[in-house]
């Protein structure tokens, strides 16, 4: 039978540099339904989430100043500006997905720091605590052992 369980992705957006290869696409996060309806009207509820972080100029901040925003998708899959979706995961509790990706820290003054920059770190910390939640470092003897690596391109955690 197949899950209907909601979907984790990294969703990419032109991000209005051209020039350079390692900056032309904007990074963030999708929370969306794996298969979406066809929304009928603007009436309907949403499908799914943005969440990514955002520039702007600010005087005296090299690289601009970096903020989270939040917003509600009518649907997950063909957002105007949405170039591609990659799907990372599926979401088991929303609420404490959200809650991990709104406390990933948003890093301002480093001119090296980026939007993907933000979303490996949120997705990692979503990862670790998961592990956190499931008791992988309460040991000595665990936190000694191997660490827990999950592989993307397999779907599946290969240590846990």
């Amino acid at each position: 039978m197949p899950s209907d369980k909601r979907r984790l992705y990294i969703a990419l957006y032109p991000s209005g540099v051209g020039n350079n290869p390692e900056r032309m696409y904007h990074w963030g996060f999708i929370i969306g339904p794996k298969e979406t309806k066809k929304v009928k009207s603007s009436q309907d509820p949403p499908t799914g989430k943005r969440c990514h972080v955002k520039n702007r100029a600010k005087k005296g901040v090299p690289g601009g100043e970096w903020f989270y925003e939040e917003r509600d998708l009518p649907n997950a899959q063909t957002s105007i500006q949405l170039l591609a979706r990659l799907v990372i995961a599926k979401v088991e509790d929303e609420a404490r997905l959200l809650a991990i990706i709104r406390n990933a820290p948003v890093i301002t003054g480093d001119p090296n720091w980026r939007c993907r920059t933000w979303c490996a770190g949120a997705f990692g910390r979503e990862y670790v605590a998961g592990k956190n939640a499931a008791k992988r470092y309460d040991t000595q003897e665990l936190v000694l052992g191997p660490k827990p690596t999950y592989d993307l391109i397999e779907d599946k955690e290969l240590l846990p």
